[in-house]
């Protein structure tokens, strides 16, 4: 190990270890969200455990994140169940409410379809509609179409 490393692995021991570090408690707090994760898991049945995640626990009041309505929904009907089952739990003891909200996971936006040409009488079409138009700017739009080709 070289004393560069060294110097550099000391120094992130240290923030993360200091007593009053904000990234020290960063870190406490994802770990206890993680906790928090876990012990919601094993309430879940296994189904549910890939579409629901926990976003905050605090003053009785859990917030889920459901990736879809349906989702929402089926958790919405297992709320008095679940809020049972959570209440046993020491680091869910003073459970009171949850709260579900929608947001799907982040996917890859897919790749730009391109449009088909179009015919050399649906341009035509298109440019004798355009002229027939009063409005410059809609004229406008519809020669842009017969020129994106």
């Amino acid at each position: 190990m070289s004393r560069r490393n060294y110097s550099a692995e000391t120094e992130i021991s240290r923030l993360l270890n200091a007593p009053h570090s904000a990234l020290a408690g960063l870190l406490a707090r994802a770990q206890k969200m993680l906790s928090l994760q876990d012990q919601l898991n094993a309430a879940l049945p296994p189904d549910y455990q890939d579409y629901c995640q926990l976003i905050s626990y605090r003053n009785g009041l859990l917030t889920l994140q459901a990736d879809t309505a349906a989702w929402s929904t089926k958790l919405r009907f297992r709320e008095p169940q679940l809020i049972k089952q959570l209440k046993q739990l020491k680091s869910f003891n003073d459970i009171q409410k949850i709260k579900i909200k929608v947001r799907p996971k982040y996917t890859k936006t897919n790749p730009k379809i391109k449009a088909k040409p179009l015919s050399p009488e649906s341009t035509e079409h298109l440019r004798k509609v355009a002229e027939s138009f009063d409005q410059p700017a809609l004229s406008a739009a519809f020669r842009h179409i017969t020129e994106a080709e």
